[in-house]
């Protein structure tokens, strides 16, 4: 399938631009919760749109057609799909100032911190076992 046109695009700009997507969007970055944030703007927000009769009109053409032929699924359009991930992220720069490569470091340092708790509490541990023995 060809990727999104400007149309498209511009129809998902203004999808992930209401304040419900974006508000929740900044829920999830003040709580830290960045793998939910992901799974929201990726996937979550996406669904409504793979259903072709919920679209809003400006998502139709002057004839009340879905602009979006297979109604934005991954199953039929993997590409689109990823175009309007991209679209997402681009409108949460713009809005919140986060990148998609942000929320990455922000999952990273957080997996980082958590193995790095992980260790020192083994270490606590060994110690206090080797402590016991003595």
């Amino acid at each position: 399938m060809p990727p999104l046109n400007e149309r498209q695009k511009s129809a998902l700009r203004r999808f992930y631009s209401q304040n419900e997507i974006v508000d929740r969007a900044a829920m999830f970055m003040e709580r830290g919760d960045w793998i939910e944030m992901e799974e929201y703007l990726q996937r979550d927000a996406l669904i409504p749109l793979m259903q072709k009769g919920g679209l809003p009109d400006y998502m139709r053409d002057e004839n009340g057609a879905t602009i979006f032929p297979d109604g934005l699924n991954p199953s039929t359009n993997l590409e689109g799909w990823q175009d309007a991930i991209e679209v997402g992220w681009a409108v949460m720069k713009e809005k919140k100032g986060i990148t998609h490569d942000h929320l990455h470091r922000q999952i990273a340092q957080a997996h980082d911190l958590d193995w790095e708790d992980f260790v020192r509490r083994a270490d606590e541990r060994k110690g206090k076992k080797k402590t016991e023995k003595d």
